[in-house]
């Protein structure tokens, strides 16, 4: 991620973790502290739902987090993510104590 007006690079996202048999990926993102609490990563995760959804033909984007980072489960939540059951993490996520989220499109 780079701002419009200076190029700078601020952060990173990224869809990963794809599975095409079951239209499925995984969204992952950092942002630089002194960039934060401006928009800017609602902006970018807009357009990589965008792209997941419509380009890629994705029914389902997880994002997973730790309980700790509030400001991410806030921004999921935000951008219409639903906590799903801890049942449905992977053994690692669900060692590692982190939650999980997922959209859904239609």
């Amino acid at each position: 991620m780079e701002l419009k007006t200076t190029g700078f690079l601020v952060g990173t996202i990224t869809l990963w973790h794809l599975d095409f048999n079951q239209n499925q990926g995984e969204i992952g993102y950092d942002l630089h502290p002194d960039f934060q609490k401006r928009g800017l990563m609602s902006e970018a995760i807009d357009e990589v739902l965008k792209f997941g959804f419509h380009m890629l033909d994705l029914k389902t984007i997880i994002g997973v987090c730790s309980p700790k980072n509030i400001a991410t489960v806030n921004l999921l939540e935000k951008m219409g993510f639903q906590s799903i059951a801890e049942s449905e993490l992977s053994e690692l996520d669900q060692e590692a104590g982190l939650i999980c989220f997922k959209k859904v499109i239609e």
